[in-house]
């Protein structure tokens, strides 16, 4: 199983702190849509773009 390190700034972590506040799953699902997923996403790529390159 992988591990990711999710990075969020300052604004995306306020962000966070009031979808949790307003209990809002809308927008939850699309602050994970869009930070998180997103970063999974990129770093899948480059995993595989990088595993491809390898050869023994």
């Amino acid at each position: 199983m992988s591990k990711y390190i999710i990075q969020l700034n300052e604004e995306d972590v306020i962000e966070l702190k009031g979808i949790a506040i307003d209990r809002d799953h809308k927008q939850a699902f699309e602050f994970l849509r869009k930070k998180i997923l997103s970063q999974v996403e990129k770093k899948n790529k480059s995993r595989m773009n990088v595993e491809g390159k390898t050869h023994l």
